[in-house]
């Protein structure tokens, strides 16, 4: 019954992971569907964007396959998920990083590969100057897990 009168909201990334509850009001519920609608926000101090499928643990496809890559500090990291069978870029979550939709939307729709998008993060990274670059790091760490795979 309690659940019913509030409206809940979860945000996970592979370290972290936020439950914000209200209340079930006309404004949360307009609130909620704002936040999905752009499906990229500045939260709590949390950056984070989502570009095309990046499914959870539950309802994910068995072709869809994730690399994980997270920041030494934990403020920073990004889930690419793809086809496993044929490597296609399936979608991207990056967290405390900022990134072009243009970059990503051009990727998705040319049917890219999760390759080429891991070496050409650079083209797409929309953080502004003076502020840390973290692709020869994801590469690396992407290089070293198909290495172990």
């Amino acid at each position: 019954m309690a659940s019913s009168l509030f409206l809940g909201l979860d945000i996970n990334s592979p370290s972290k992971s936020i439950t914000l509850s209200a209340p079930k009001t006309k404004t949360s519920l307009l609130f909620l569907l704002i936040l999905f609608a752009l499906s990229s926000a500045k939260f709590l101090d949390i950056e984070y964007q989502t570009y095309g499928w990046v499914h959870g643990k539950k309802g994910r496809p068995e072709n869809e396959a994730h690399f994980h890559w997270k920041h030494e500090d934990d403020t920073k990291c990004i889930t690419v998920a793809y086809d496993k069978n044929t490597n296609k870029f399936l979608g991207i979550n990056t967290f405390g990083i900022r990134m072009r939709h243009e970059t990503f939307d051009t990727w998705l729709t040319e049917k890219r590969d999760v390759d080429y998008v891991i070496n050409h993060l650079a083209e797409a990274n929309f953080d502004p100057e003076f502020y840390s670059r973290f692709e020869k790091q994801i590469i690396q760490s992407y290089n070293n897990q198909l290495q172990t795979a």
